[in-house]
């Protein structure tokens, strides 16, 4: 386990409360907590890992039988690429697995730097597939 992450009994009562059962010593003991680390850190934004981890938590909940289906508790399709948007001074503007929406919102960004006014005019775009660049655009810095 690292100290990347850390799966508390409260998480594990959490999920439990989430089914209208007590939490007890048995589910606390249950959870493999080093799998549901394994599961928060394949996401790169935070509210995505705890919803691994939870979704993660009840799924070994319910194949110990302490808990029940069906499941209350979800996480992103850990399949196909996800996107990230990063604009300049403003930071992420898009974090999800849509291309078609990241396409979107990249050129619309493009679009206002482009004009050079507002908080993303003359800032650097870049649209990443799975951490590594697809597009990029980079304002020209003047008249040469």
């Amino acid at each position: 386990m690292s100290n990347a992450w850390e799966v508390s009994d409260d998480d594990i009562k959490q999920v439990c409360f989430k089914h209208g059962i007590e939490e007890t010593s048995e589910a606390i003991d249950v959870i493999d907590r080093d799998d549901v680390e394994n599961a928060a850190l394949q996401e790169v934004n935070f509210d995505k890992q705890v919803a691994a981890a939870l979704a993660n938590i009840e799924d070994q909940l319910i194949e110990a039988g302490i808990c029940a289906a069906p499941k209350k508790f979800t996480a992103d399709d850990p399949s196909g690429p996800s996107f990230q948007i990063i604009v300049g001074n403003i930071g992420t503007v898009y974090d999800g697995k849509d291309k078609a929406e990241a396409k979107k919102l990249f050129a619309e960004y493009v679009r206002k730097s482009k004009l050079g006014k507002g908080r993303a005019g003359n800032e650097d775009v870049v649209l990443f597939a799975d951490g590594e660049p697809e597009e990029e655009y980079i304002p020209s810095s003047g008249p040469e």
